[in-house]
């Protein structure tokens, strides 16, 4: 993933302060939502049902539906369009597990489809309600931030990797009794730009840069 420039801070540009709008952590730690001036349009405005059916069309079959649960391809669209009518910013985090088949092959099958279904659980409970967290590919978790510039978007992945180092997987592999699981995994950002044709592009863009 690529880093921002020396110096730069990234608190400061993905969390702008905004006193009256809060996001308070699973931990407890409470830190300002990342706003945009911009006006989204209403959900009925027919600009967007038009360019969201444009982009179905233009995606099917592309990496966000065959790598995607079935509502990840629906909220990119959506997202996408939004920020294209808008004039919006809008990032995107991909989160690569390592080692699937070695977690299963020492702590029983399912062990890297648990790990995973608690990362994504965990990611939910540490973003914003607008943002979106779904599974990825094998062994991928995606988010999708709505208002997140790319500097902003690498503060997010920063912040879960950091959280993950603190605070272990531990699964119930048997009734009553929970384990620590090894999971390691990358952080990839990416951004939407007009150069990109369609969702796809961000998704790929993210997930390249968690594997780099």
């Amino acid at each position: 993933m690529r880093a921002p420039t020396p110096g730069t801070d990234l608190t400061a540009i993905a969390e702008p302060p905004s006193p009256d709008v809060k996001v308070v952590l699973e931990d407890g730690t409470t830190i300002p939502e990342r706003r945009s001036t911009a006006v989204a349009p209403p959900l009925d405005d027919p600009r967007l049902d038009a360019l969201v059916k444009e982009l179905a069309q233009r995606t099917r079959g592309t990496v966000i539906e065959a790598f995607g649960e079935a509502w990840i391809a629906d909220a990119f669209r959506k997202e996408v369009a939004t920020a294209r009518l808008a004039g919006t910013p809008l990032a995107c985090v991909v989160v690569r597990i390592h080692h699937v088949e070695q977690l299963d092959s020492l702590f029983g099958a399912g062990t890297s489809a648990s790990a995973r279904g608690e990362l994504a659980r965990r990611f939910r409970l540490s973003v914003r309600q607008k943002d979106h967290v779904g599974e990825w590919g094998a062994g991928g978790i995606v988010m999708i931030l709505p208002d997140t510039p790319y500097p902003g978007a690498l503060c997010v992945a920063d912040r879960l990797r950091a959280e993950l180092e603190r605070k272990p997987v531990a699964l119930e592999l048997v009734p009553g009794v929970k384990t620590v699981v090894p999971v390691a995994a990358s952080f990839g950002a990416a951004a939407w730009g007009e150069a990109m044709d369609d969702p796809s592009e961000l998704a790929e863009a993210a997930s390249l840069a968690a594997a780099s």
